[in-house]
């Protein structure tokens, strides 16, 4: 039992070096703000997290961010409720922990009412001794108290994220310019990724900064949203575009034939085996591996897989000597692994181990606005392959 707790810790500690990791290859000011909300709310877990950040000199808040678990339309509401947290946090200059926080004391019994929130947690965001900010938690179930244990993990991740925030937030103020969205759109599409939606331009500002990293990243997105085309475009963009991307579907291979396809065999390891076989890892070595619906692969083989991200080593069916890969790992899912850790089908620990840079790809429900775009696009391709004459669909069948 105490082997297993101090390797809890150590996984835990291991989130935390790996996000100053990811913090520190990024230069973008809203990147950094969804990062470390989402792996806040991801880590802890929480349903919901909000980052405000406010101007030294003014005191204003400057900017506002969202994860949420399914309770949107709530935004402004949660901006009010949040202000309040934190107005209380820098006041008494410590920490709040709230099992229910619509019957805190601490606060008017009717203040948060019109929220489906119930725990809470809020930490102060510091930097050289100011307070830039504030990172709150929230939980919405009637079972999703926060510990103090959990809180004192909160506050050593706002010490490690506030450096990052403030410097990156400098040095947009002063020098470096995002790319204006005009020029990512069309950078994009040549990579073969259309939209112009809010969502969709959010989508290639977090691929952009996971392009810059060299850690692992989650893709959760429903079947067809284009998944394989974004970790394309990651790889082509990051300083392994000239190594190999090796694409694996996990459900689309037999259950018994994914380790020899994984890891490679020798020969004679199996009936059939004729001839040693290298497997994906190595032929993806320094580059990336794709694995598509990761969450297909049985739980065995979620087990190799995590003792391989762990020692950076593979083990060749029929061979007892370890070999030695250098990969970066992309990962996607339709189903949400979280949904599937809690149904006990997904492993926890190697969740976290590929969880390190999400990214959440929205379906054509969310950006509606691009779908005009896509149905042109595809017309006209398929209108050249087929030698027709057809430029754009008429305006009445556009309207949705």
């Amino acid at each position: 039992m105490a082997t297993e707790s101090l390797a809890h810790e150590h996984d835990k500690l291991e989130r935390l070096f790996e996000l100053v990791q990811v913090l520190g290859q990024q230069n973008e000011f809203n990147e950094i703000l969804r990062v470390v909300a989402q792996q806040a709310a991801s880590l802890l877990p929480a349903e919901t997290a909000l980052i405000m950040m406010l101007n030294p000199q003014t005191h204003q808040t400057v900017k506002t961010i969202f994860k949420e678990g399914g309770h949107g339309g709530h935004a402004s509401r949660y901006h009010t409720a949040h202000l309040e947290i934190s107005g209380w946090v820098m006041k008494n200059n410590r920490a709040l922990l709230s099992a229910n926080i619509k019957e805190d004391s601490r606060f008017g019994k009717k203040r948060f009412q019109d929220l489906p929130i119930k725990a809470a947690m809020c930490v102060a965001l510091r930097n050289e001794g100011t307070t830039i900010g504030s990172l709150l938690l929230l939980n919405h179930t009637q079972n999703g108290e926060f510990s103090a244990a959990e809180l004192s993990y909160l506050e050593k991740l706002a010490a490690l994220a506030a450096p990052f925030l403030r410097n990156v937030q400098k040095i947009q103020e002063y020098f470096a310019a995002p790319l204006p969205e005009a020029a990512l759109l069309a950078k994009y599409e040549n990579l073969g990724l259309l939209g112009k939606s809010k969502k969709f331009v959010e989508l290639l500002q977090g691929l952009e900064a996971a392009a810059r990293c060299e850690v692992r990243v989650l893709l959760e997105g429903q079947s067809g949203t284009g998944k394989e085309l974004i970790a394309r475009a990651i790889h082509r963009l990051s300083g392994r575009s000239d190594q190999p991307f090796i694409a694996l579907d996990c459900g689309a291979i037999p259950a018994n034939l994914l380790e020899s396809e994984l890891f490679g065999h020798v020969k004679g390891a199996f009936t059939g085996a004729t001839g040693d076989r290298k497997g994906l890892f190595e032929e993806a070595d320094r580059g990336v591996l794709f694995m598509d619906e990761i969450a297909n692969l049985p739980f065995d083989m979620q087990a190799k897989l995590l003792r391989v991200l762990q020692e950076g080593e593979i083990r060749v069916l029929g061979s007892n000597r370890p070999r030695k890969v250098e990969v970066r790992i992309i990962a996607a899912c339709s189903t949400p692994l979280r949904k599937l850790i809690e149904e006990r089908k997904f492993r926890e620990d190697l969740f976290y181990r590929l969880h390190v840079y999400p990214l959440n790809v929205p379906s054509l429900n969310e950006r509606g606005e691009d779908i005009p775009l896509l149905a042109n696009y595809f017309l006209q391709k398929f209108s050249r392959q087929q030698s027709k004459a057809a430029d754009s669909f008429h305006g009445a069948v556009l309207q949705f």
